[in-house]
């Protein structure tokens, strides 16, 4: 381990790198290694057991929120505060410490009950089984959010990055050892070892001195703060949680490890892309801020939609294109290719909100993406029931996402209009940024997904896309060049 360590070390702190490029390009491998435990997952344990890890997941997800949002909370109390002396330093640490853990060891007993006395909820995922381990998983993973968002302030990025490497490293290695029941048992026993060792690691010559103790009034700040942060951040990510909830709930086991599957591989593939708006954010929020001209930022905002709409277009393309290569490996999962397709163009349809998204962000309407959010997730709620309702197949689910989305992208766009309404080139009678000719590129697409020629039509359709849109490349490609020199001045 050492070696690796001081290989790791030596890309997130090297004298002639940028500390956050470095940290990003770790994460990258972390990403790589995360994508092919999954695969290697979904391979062994085929879709019935894949269902009951994936639902597993699931729920580890959910009880994350139980957190209250202190992770979140943390970040914003040490980043936005000015001299901030030690005692009111370690005052805020050690209370967000302390609060978690004691949120975690009531999660833990909550599974403890489940597990000691079979209480059989979610019978067909043996959910009891493992209610009392994921319960332990939930505390760790909760303590160790809270922990890395403190180096996060400190600038302790060399700790973090060994942390996610190590973690998704042993996790892999997991994964190539054991298989059926044993692989899902491995996994989770590997997942609870990796969050105590990480949380060890970060309390080894921490920046802080843990005193585990609680202040009220620190308390009562972090949760104010920490509550509209957790709804902000887990209602966009519900959009796509809410269908596998439903899936979980009304199909097949089996069923569920397909979608299962369509969900990791669609994260996956935007991990990357993910990464690159977590450097350039800062620049984003920075010129869309309070106070600048509105005109500007309305121009602005047009340029870095199409930015990254484009990068998430050509990404998703390429991805639906390579992924006949996939199935070569697991290919009793070939049937779920129209959803993985679905689902890839719903996340198309985001990316055509992003510039409008980061502006609500700057301006400090947070709690308005949340809204409109969870208006969405209310919508797939309704549409993926419906779908339960006439028993068709799953794939309408993902349909049933999609078309959510398009809705979220027009209320997000209209909201995003209203912010800077007084701007002469804000286009007042805008519904979307999604084109009608992208909309049909997209549709083509989706029905050739489910044609014998899908890779055939897909290669088509990205064709008509860059003949179409050879002014937004040469647009997206001169931006991405004036932030990245934007970065290098400062």
């Amino acid at each position: 381990m050492l070696p690796v360590a001081n290989a790791v070390k030596q890309l997130v702190i090297k004298r002639d790198n940028s500390p956050v490029i470095c940290f990003t390009a770790c994460r990258y491998v972390v990403y790589i290694l995360i994508f092919f435990r999954g695969v290697l997952l979904a391979k062994f344990l085929g879709p019935y057991l894949f269902g009951i890890y994936g639902f597993i997941s699931m729920m580890q997800w959910y009880l994350l929120s139980t957190g209250l949002g202190i992770n979140y909370a943390i970040n914003v109390e040490l980043s936005t505060q000015d001299n901030l002396s030690n005692d009111k330093l370690s005052d805020i640490i050690n209370t967000a410490i302390f609060m978690t853990i004691m949120i975690g060891i009531i999660v833990v007993i909550l599974g403890a009950i489940l597990h000691t006395f079979a209480i059989h909820i979610f019978d067909k995922y043996l959910f009891y089984k493992y209610a009392l381990i994921l319960g332990c998983i939930t505390c760790a993973n909760l303590i160790q959010q809270v922990l890395i968002n403190v180096y996060r302030y400190y600038k302790k990025l060399f700790r973090i990055a060994l942390v996610e490497l190590f973690s998704a490293a042993l996790l892999l290695s997991i994964a190539l050892i054991y298989k059926d029941f044993e692989l899902i048992n491995a996994i989770l026993i590997g997942l609870l070892v990796t969050g105590l060792i990480s949380i060890a690691i970060l309390l080894i010559h921490a920046p802080f001195k843990l005193s585990l103790q609680l202040n009220i009034r620190e308390a009562k700040t972090l949760l104010s703060v920490g509550i509209p942060l957790l709804i902000f951040n887990v209602s966009f990510f519900m959009m796509t949680i809410v269908a596998q909830t439903i899936i979980s709930a009304f199909y097949s086991v089996e069923t569920m490890g397909y979608y299962t599957l369509a969900n990791n591989i669609t994260g996956a593939i935007l991990l990357g892309i993910n990464s690159i708006t977590w450097i350039i954010l800062p620049d984003i929020l920075f010129r869309t801020r309070e106070g600048l001209n509105n005109s500007e930022v309305s121009i602005f905002i047009e340029k870095i939609t199409v930015m990254y709409s484009v990068t998430v277009f050509i990404t998703v393309f390429i991805a639906i294109i390579m992924l006949p290569l996939l199935y070569l490996f697991l290919p009793q999962y070939q049937s779920t290719h129209p959803v993985i397709v679905i689902l890839l163009l719903s996340q198309v349809v985001l990316s055509y909100c992003f510039g409008y998204n980061c502006l609500a962000v700057a301006r400090r309407k947070q709690m308005l993406i949340a809204t409109l959010s969870l208006l969405t997730v209310l919508i797939v709620a309704i549409l993926s029931y419906t779908v339960v309702l006439l028993k068709i197949s799953f794939v309408w689910i993902a349909v049933a996402v999609l078309i959510a989305t398009q809705v979220y992208n027009i209320l997000q766009t209209k909201a995003g209009i209203n912010i800077i309404s007084n701007s002469k080139y804000t286009h007042r009678n805008k519904i979307s940024g999604l084109k009608y000719y992208d909309i049909l590129i997209m549709i083509i697409c989706i029905f050739g997904s489910l044609s014998r020629y899908s890779i055939a039509i897909t290669v088509f359709s990205f064709a008509i896309y860059l003949l179409i849109n050879k002014d937004k490349l040469v647009i997206a490609y001169n931006l991405y060049g004036e932030i990245i020199h934007l970065r290098d001045m400062q």
